[in-house]
C-alpha cells in the first residue's frame, strides 16, 4: 500500500506542478472576458460532477476492491461496463435537460453554439474520465492512473502553448476544445487497461453475485453526502459571483479560486484520506477502537492546519505581491480573496473528518440537517452579495463551514466521540495564525520592499507560523503511537518531540 500511495502522490504533485503553469499561462493570454467564460465553463462541470454522481465512486471503491476476493473478475468487469454506460446515458441527458430549461426559460443567454457544444463534450468526458481513475485507483494500478494525469496536463499545456504561438488571440473555446480532447484521451487509455486487466483474469475470483439492493444504498449514501457539502461548493459560488460581479472582478476572483482549489487537490488531507478512509473504518469495525479511529482523522487534520494555515499566513502578508507577479499586473486587487478561500478548504478539511464520522458511526440524519444549514447560508450569501459584493461570498461559505462542524460535533459528542478533532489545538492554530499574519503585514508596510521582498517576507512568516505551531507541542501520544506502527524508526523519533504526555 505504501507504494501505491507513494506512485499516486509523486504523480499528482507532478501534475500540480503542471496544472499551475497551465492556470498562470492562461490568465496571461486570455482576455478577461474569454478568461471568465473559461471560469464558468470549469464551475458548471464542477456542479455536474456532484449532480449526476449518484455516488458512484463510493460504489467503485467498495466493490472494486474486493475483486479477485469475494467478487470475480467477470462481475467485476460487468459491473464496470453498467456504471460507464450509466455515467455516460445519465451525464449526457442531464446535461441537455439543463441547458434547454435554462435556455427555455430565459436563464441564460444565446451563447455562441460551438462554444456550448465544445463546452457540453469536456464536461461529459470529464466526468467519464473521473470514474475510469476511480476504477485504476480501485484495482491498485497507480502507474496507470499517474501515467495518464500527468500525460493529460502536460499535453494540455503543451497543446495549449502551440495554439498561442500559433498566431491570433487565444479563446475559451479553443481552450476547453483542447481540455475535451485531453481528457477524453485519458479516460480511453484507463479503460481500455481497467477492462483488459478485468478481462484477463476473468475466472479468478469468487462467483458470489451483486447485491443489488446493497450497491444502491451504497451509491444513494454516497449522493447523500456530497450533496450535503455541494450547496456552497467553490463552483456554486463562482456560479453566483459570474451572475453578480462585475467582469473584472469576476475574472480575478475566479483566478484566486482556481489558484486554492488547485492547491487543495494536493493537501495532505485530500491526498491520504482516500487511502486512510477505508482503513480507518475497517479497524473500527474490526476491533471498535474509537480512540484509535478518531486519533488517525485528527492527525490529519492536523496536518492540514498546518500546511493550509502557512498558506493563509503567507497569503495574507504578500497575496498582493503574489497576484501581480503571477498575473503581470492583473487581478492584485482580488488578492484578498486568497487568505478567505484558504480559510475554507481547511474549514472543509476539519469537516470531513466529522463526516467521516458520521459515516462510520450511523449518524446520517446530522449530515441530513448540514444540508440545511448550507441552503441557509447560501440564500445569505445571495442577498448579502449585492451590497457587499465578493466579502458576502468570501465571508458567507466560511461561515457555512464552521456551523456545519458544530453540528456534527455536537452529534458526535453524544456518541461518543469527542477527540475527531483537537479543538484545543485548532483555536491555538487561529490564533497564530491571526497574529503572525498581522506582524508580517506591519513588517511589510515599515520596510516597504519590493514584490519579491514582500514575497519573501510572506513566505518567511508561513514558516514562522509552522515552528510557532510546533513549540505547541500539537500531537496527542495516541497520533504519536499511530505514526510509529505504520512508520517505525525516523519518522516517529522526528515527532516525538511534537507529542504532548
Amino acid at each position: 500500500m505504501s507504494k501505491n500511495l507513494a506512485t499516486f502522490m509523486s504523480g499528482r504533485l507532478l501534475t500540480l506542478a503542471i496544472v499551475l503553469a497551465f492556470q498562470i499561462m492562461l490568465v496571461r493570454l486570455l482576455s478577461p472576458r474569454e478568461y471568465a467564460l473559461y471560469a464558468v465553463v470549469f464551475a458548471v462541470a464542477a456542479l455536474m460532477q456532484t449532480s449526476v454522481s449518484f455516488g458512484i465512486q463510493r460504489v467503485i471503491a467498495k466493490y472494486f476492491t474486493k475483486v479477485g476476493w469475494t467478487l470475480s473478475f467477470a462481475t467485476v468487469r460487468r459491473l464496470a461496463y453498467r456504471l460507464i454506460i450509466f455515467r455516460a446515458a445519465a451525464s449526457a441527458g442531464l446535461m441537455a435537460l439543463t441547458y434547454g430549461g435554462a435556455r427555455l426559460v430565459g436563464l441564460v443567454p444565446a451563447l455562441d453554439a460551438w462554444l456550448v457544444l465544445i463546452s457540453a463534450a469536456f464536461i461529459w468526458v470529464l466526468l467519464v474520465q473521473m470514474d475510469a481513475d476511480a476504477m485504476a485507483q480501485a484495482l491498485a494500478l497507480q502507474p496507470l492512473s499517474r501515467a495518464c494525469s500527468v500525460g493529460e496536463a502536460a499535453a494540455r499545456l503543451l497543446f495549449v502553448g502551440a495554439l498561442a504561438l500559433s498566431g491570433g488571440p487565444l479563446t475559451a473555446a479553443q481552450v476547453i476544445g483542447v481540455a475535451a480532447l485531453t481528457f477524453g484521451s485519458a479516460a480511453v487509455v484507463l479503460l481500455t487497461f481497467v477492462l483488459r486487466g478485468l478481462s484477463s483474469s476473468a475466472e479468478a475470483g469468487d462467483e458470489r453475485p451483486l447485491d443489488w439492493s446493497e450497491l444502491r444504498k451504497t451509491g444513494l449514501s454516497g449522493y447523500a453526502a456530497s450533496l450535503a457539502w455541494f450547496t456552497s461548493s467553490p463552483a456554486v459560488i463562482r456560479l453566483i459571483a459570474g451572475a453578480r460581479l462585475p467582469l473584472g472582478t469576476f475574472a480575478g476572483f475566479a483566478f484566486a479560486q482556481t489558484l486554492v482549489t488547485s492547491f487543495q487537490r494536493y493537501t495532505p488531507g485530500s491526498l491520504l484520506l482516500p487511502f486512510v478512509e477505508p482503513v480507518a473504518m475497517r479497524d473500527l469495525d474490526r476491533t471498535g477502537d474509537l480512540g484509535r479511529f478518531e486519533a488517525v482523522l485528527s492527525l490529519l487534520s492536523k496536518i492540514d492546519i498546518a500546511l493550509i494555515g502557512a498558506a493563509i499566513v503567507g497569503t495574507g502578508v504578500a497575496g498582493e505581491a503574489l497576484v501581480t507577479l503571477m498575473t503581470g499586473g492583473k487581478y492584485a486587487d482580488q488578492a484578498f480573496a486568497l487568505p478567505w478561500l484558504l480559510a475554507y478548504i481547511m474549514a472543509t478539511s476539519i469537516y470531513r473528518s466529522f463526516e467521516i464520522g458520521a459515516v462510520a458511526l450511523g449518524a446520517t440524519s446530522a449530515l441530513v440537517r448540514t444540508l440545511s444549514v448550507s441552503l441557509v447560508w447560501l440564500g445569505i450569501a445571495v442577498l448579502l452579495t449585492e451590497r457587499f459584493g465578493l466579502v458576502a461570498l468570501l465571508v458567507c461559505p466560511v461561515c457555512d463551514a464552521l456551523c456545519r462542524i458544530g453540528a456534527l460535533y455536537r452529534d458526535l459528542a453524544r456518541r461518543g466521540v469527542r477527540h475527531v478533532v483537537d479543538l484545543a489545538v485548532v483555536g491555538t492554530a487561529l490564533g497564530l495564525m491571526i497574529s503572525v499574519t498581522v506582524l508580517g503585514r506591519v513588517v511589510n508596510y515599515e520596510l516597504a520592499p519590493g514584490m519579491i521582498g514582500r514575497i519573501a517576507i510572506g513566505t518567511f512568516a508561513g514558516v514562522t507560523y509552522m515552528a510557532l505551531l510546533a513549540t505547541i507541542r500539537p500531537m496527542r501520544a495516541t497520533e504519536l503511537e499511530l505514526v510509529a506502527r505504520q512508520s517505525p524508526g525516523r519518522a516517529a523519533t522526528a515527532l516525538a518531540s511534537l507529542a504532548r504526555p
